[in-house]
């Protein structure tokens, strides 16, 4: 099996009782114009959208958002969100300093709610497949995902669940250990869209400047990123499922390019930390694309997803993205306000 970061479209659409779908389910060009929409028109095009979850949560009084577990760097200094270690260097500062103010506003993405189309290419052959998902998600492992079966995943508080018409199922044992993976891949591409496109809030045990773009990308992408800065973001905040999880909290590095002239973030090299140099079968490359302006954030559009070449030796990631997530543009809320309420199953 090749882990993925994209890869939760296989166990998704193949196992029980999601089979019946055929197949397998995270910057830059100029920013166009502002939106012109109205705030009267926002609004009411914010309320269509909310249907499909209650929204409740905040009436209710719980929680905005669950609690991260508390972490600390080396030195004994507490990692908290948006906060620069002090051993980062001037230039790392500077240069972060402005990635995170031309990606975002001052308010931190905590949850949205995003439709997606999706295109799985197999590597093996020239087949490709093509679906829809309609995508919820609050950080930090919070996920609502509506399939085009009808069919809902849910992963909450309360555990996680499959929704299939009126039938609320718990996964719960080795049988549902398949959508239970599931649910950990759609996390992972969740929590890594977000700190990519909303980075302002990561939580920062290390940030340096690199001299070089990483080592395994494709050939075909090198002039391409001639010109880009790349830096290395230590941060729990990415999140790659692997088959073996490492105890205690996991640090992930991500070595960014940057582009000088709009600070997107166009390509990512995302690993879990690790002294072994060598790259893991886990460790994916993102190129992002198609930025625009969106709800206050600096978004991609277009999001590729490149696995490792068992193949290769040093290993390199394929040429052709194994997974490709194009944004729908006229839906979905980046600043959905969700609730930890909002990620229960019906009762």
């Amino acid at each position: 099996m090749l882990p993925s970061l994209l890869l939760p479209v296989l166990p998704l659409l193949l196992a029980a009782p999601l089979r019946e779908l055929s197949t397998s389910l995270l910057s830059a060009v100029p920013a166009t114009q502002e939106p012109t929409t109205s705030a009267s028109l926002q609004e009411e095009g914010e309320k269509k959208q909310r249907p499909r979850l209650r929204d409740r949560g905040r009436a209710l009084g719980q929680p905005e958002t669950p609690q991260a577990p508390e972490l600390r760097r080396a030195d004994g200094s507490l990692v908290e969100p948006g906060v620069i270690p002090q051993s980062t260097s001037a230039t790392a500062r500077t240069t972060w300093g402005a990635l995170v103010d031309a990606l975002a506003t001052d308010e931190p993405m905590r949850s949205f709610e995003l439709n997606f189309n999706l295109r799985q290419h197999s590597q093996e052959t020239t087949q490709s497949n093509d679906l829809t998902l309609e995508f919820a998600y609050l950080a930090p492992r919070f996920v609502h995902a509506r399939l085009e079966s009808g069919r809902t995943l849910i992963r909450g508080a309360q555990g996680d669940y499959l929704v299939d018409g009126k039938e609320t199922i718990k996964l719960e044992g080795r049988e549902a250990a398949a959508d239970r993976k599931t649910l950990d891949e759609m996390a992972s591409i969740a929590a890594t869209f977000m700190a990519l496109t909303a980075p302002s809030a990561l939580r920062l045990v290390e940030l340096q400047m690199l001299e070089q773009a990483p080592a395994g990308i494709h050939p075909k992408h090198h002039q391409e990123m001639k010109p880009f800065l790349w830096m290395r973001v230590a941060s729990p905040d990415f999140f790659l499922f692997t088959e073996n999880k490492a105890k205690g909290i996991p640090i992930y590095q991500a070595d960014l390019g940057i582009d000088p002239e709009t600070k997107a973030i166009r390509f990512a090299v995302i690993r879990e930390m690790n002294p072994d140099p060598k790259l893991a079968p886990s460790t994916v490359f993102v190129r992002m694309s198609d930025h625009q302006r969106r709800d206050g954030f600096f978004v991609p559009h277009r999001i590729e997803i490149c696995n490792l070449d068992p193949t290769t030796t040093p290993p390199r990631f394929y040429q052709r993205p194994t997974s490709r997530l194009d944004l729908k543009r006229k839906t979905g809320r980046l600043r959905a306000r969700l609730t930890v309420e909002d990620f229960t199953p019906p009762r």
